[in-house]
């Protein structure tokens, strides 16, 4: 096994409070939402200036200014991505194994430059399932077989899961395609693609 390791690390460079905001709007009740995307690019944001993540344990509220900053964030990373989405969403699953391990091998291209990265995971399969069961993290390591690529391991960085080092996700080749699965929850991920962020995003 080799790693491909950048010098992003979730309980240094992640934000410490979790993925759970809660908003108000006239006439419904308050209702909770996430901002894992947003919260991704901030962090990747701040760490490519090279400042340190503000020291904030408990979750902005709505009308602070880093709450506002999320939010926008958010909006940004979700609208360049929602078509292809939905296209990832329709896809077969061999087409999605083949796109996946696409995006496998650019991902290892990013890591050998020490660059972390942004991944949506796909989690349903449906033209009209659920987008929100989709969720993006950030990619900062990744151990491989020295020869071979059926046994992957990527180290994220999981929004809903602050200042953990030790999440990431498994993906092993089979004949029957590939097997990826999220091994902090156990849950199943049909694939994933690269949401690139660059200060032109924002």
């Amino acid at each position: 096994m080799y790693l491909l390791n950048s010098s992003f690390k979730p309980s240094s460079n992640g934000w410490k409070f979790a993925n759970d905001f809660q908003f108000s709007i006239p006439i419904l009740k308050p209702f909770h939402s996430g901002f894992c995307g947003g919260m991704c690019w901030l962090a990747l944001k701040i760490f490519h200036e090279k400042r340190n993540i503000p020291d904030i344990s408990s979750t902005p509220i709505e009308g602070e200014d880093l709450f506002n900053e999320l939010f926008r964030m958010q909006i940004k990373s979700v609208i360049k991505i929602v078509h292809k989405v939905y296209f990832w969403q329709i896809s077969s699953y061999n087409k999605l194994d083949r796109k996946t391990l696409l995006e496998v091998k650019l991902l290892k291209n990013y890591l050998e430059k020490e660059e972390p990265v942004t991944l949506c995971l796909i989690k349903t399969n449906k033209f009209f399932g659920n987008i929100t069961r989709n969720h993006q993290v950030i990619a900062y390591a990744m151990r491989q077989e020295e020869k071979s690529d059926n046994n992957t391991e990527i180290f994220i960085y999981d929004p809903n899961y602050p200042c953990r080092d030790d999440i990431c996700i498994n993906i092993v080749k089979t004949e029957k395609g590939l097997f990826i699965k999220d091994m902090n929850k156990g849950e199943r991920i049909t694939g994933f693609f690269i949401n690139h962020f660059s200060v032109n995003s924002i």
